[in-house]
């Protein structure tokens, strides 16, 4: 994890460095900091699709299905054809009780 905070004070604005702390976090189980440092960096980058699909796990590990939700979409929004962003979308669905949404997530 040095090395990713490393990379962010040598490019303070590179979401990438970003990203791929906020996915050390998550794997660490430390939720609300990959929250925070993924929404750091959609703010230097507001179509990093990884970035929205990432937070979106996050979130939806947090039980903040809603917000998941809203990030999978925008992911899907920028590719719409990545699978895995649906998929998780229609997980995030059925989690928040809208299950007829879900199935049709799941289908695309």
């Amino acid at each position: 994890m040095d090395y990713a905070k490393r990379a962010i004070d040598f490019n303070p604005n590179s979401p990438d460095a970003y990203n791929n702390l906020g996915n050390m976090f998550r794997e660490l189980g430390m939720l609300n900091e990959a929250e925070s440092v993924f929404k750091e960096a959609i703010k230097f980058k507001q179509d990093y699709m990884e970035v929205h699909y990432n937070l979106g796990i996050t979130l939806y590990e947090l039980q903040k299905y809603d917000e998941a939700i809203e990030c999978y979409k925008k992911a899907i929004k920028i590719r719409s054809d990545y699978a895995e962003a649906h998929n998780n979308l229609g997980v995030a669905l059925k989690s928040a009780g809208r299950r007829e949404e879900a199935v049709v997530s799941y289908k695309r």
